[in-house]
């Protein structure tokens, strides 16, 4: 029997991150509206954080992980929460329902916190890099996209020879989120060739402070001041900083790919229901001869299809994630959740800009900035087309 109601402790959890958003993250929001009244972006000329607004960032993070937010998804032999999927749809959910500013850091992403890749570090390491991240002291970053390798991993180009006890790592990384910020980051490199494709690929923890490690700003549509371009050139990386296995990092990878892309959801899932709710209130509010729009078709119409969709949307992303959680093979069901909640996401984001009209596209207000990261996010961790490839194959359809 399909079971996804929300455990108890997923919703104590809920209820407590409702309550530290209006404790913790709302004064520091507060703090920073005279910068957000001019530079509705807080980056400066170069693209990159304000320092307050990335101070700001950092007190959140490292007060969520102290409460114990940041990774409830992490096992509980870590200090984690040892929440499943379903769980963390719902604790992303809430995170989310409450908008696209200061709260988004409230949770673990993947530029950013406790990725489940770091389980797999070395013993002698734990302390450096794995205990640090859950603590919220330091950042992270994954370097996986290159130029001509996104959704195609086995593509990139960068690669490791050992050299001793180092590797000698050379590479270029582009939109690599919290790039700019992170103290380390997950690496992907060849470090064995094979006619297999996706064999010889291996993980590593690079500090980025290393020397050969340089960094260029790339702006987005997004323009959080989270991406950049990583070089690596003739980096030495300690071989106590393999993640995993030697030349076996790609089914860790892929592992860790779709969980990423089923607990995207659950973001999904929330700024949709953030961006209704604000429609509505200003669809109530508005008056238009002499009479509310909520009280037009035309509205009433954006704002029930999207309620409908969210609805089946959500629906399909909790099924898989509780199919994921019982170790069933879910790879179909998986790019399925993902295609439907990034293009739910955009769809409901571009209506909601046309109930509030002017409203909508005003940076000030909060809608227009959801609406670029719905568009991007039709693009992360593996764009709607290769989804679909996925499924294709998985339904033994012929390959082109």
């Amino acid at each position: 029997m399909i079971d996804f109601e929300q455990s108890s402790e997923s919703k104590m959890i809920c209820d407590a991150i409702a309550g530290f958003i209006k404790k913790e993250v709302v004064p520091e929001e507060a703090a920073l509206k005279h910068i957000y009244a001019t530079n509705p972006d807080g980056l400066d000329l170069a693209g990159i954080k304000l320092p307050e607004v990335l101070a700001a960032r950092n007190r959140i993070f490292k007060k969520s992980a102290d409460a114990g937010f940041l990774s409830a998804h992490m096992p509980e032999s870590v200090g984690g929460g040892g929440l499943n999927h379903v769980d963390i749809f719902f604790v992303r959910e809430e995170v989310y329902r409450h908008g696209l500013g200061l709260n988004q850091f409230v949770v673990n992403m993947t530029s950013r916190g406790p990725n489940l890749m770091l389980l797999n570090v070395q013993d002698s390491v734990k302390d450096k890099y794995l205990y640090p991240i859950i603590n919220g002291d330091v950042t992270t970053c994954l370097a996986l996209t290159e130029a001509d390798a996104g959704s195609d991993v086995p593509a990139i180009r960068s690669k490791a020879v050992k050299d001793g006890n180092h590797w000698v790592l050379t590479g270029t990384k582009r939109f690599i989120g919290n790039g700019p910020y992170a103290e380390f980051a997950i690496v992907v490199a060849y470090t064995d060739k094979s006619e297999v494709r996706g064999h010889g690929l291996t993980l590593f923890v690079v500090d980025l402070d290393s020397p050969g490690i340089s960094k260029t700003m790339i702006r987005t549509t997004v323009e959080s001041g989270d991406w950049c371009e990583l070089h690596f050139e003739n980096v030495r990386v300690p071989e106590e900083n393999v993640i995993g296995a030697l030349h076996k990092g790609y089914p860790l990878l892929l592992q860790w790919l779709e969980g990423e892309r089923i607990d995207m959801g659950g973001q999904c899932i929330g700024l949709c229901n953030f961006m209704i709710n604000e429609a509505i209130t200003y669809a109530k509010d508005r008056k238009t001869f002499g009479k509310s729009i909520a009280s037009r078709q035309y509205i009433q119409g954006y704002i029930v299809d999207s309620l409908t969709e969210v609805y089946a949307a959500r629906m399909a992303i909790l099924a898989t994630a509780w199919k994921r959680d019982r170790g069933e093979k879910a790879r179909k069901e998986v790019a399925m959740a993902k295609i439907l909640g990034t293009e739910t996401l955009f769809r409901v984001a571009d209506r909601m800009i046309q109930v509030m009209g002017g409203n909508g596209i005003d940076k000030a207000l909060p809608i227009e900035k959801i609406f670029r990261l719905a568009r991007a996010m039709r693009v992360y961790e593996g764009t709607t087309e290769i989804q679909k490839i996925t499924i294709a194959k998985d339904i033994g359809l012929p390959e082109s």
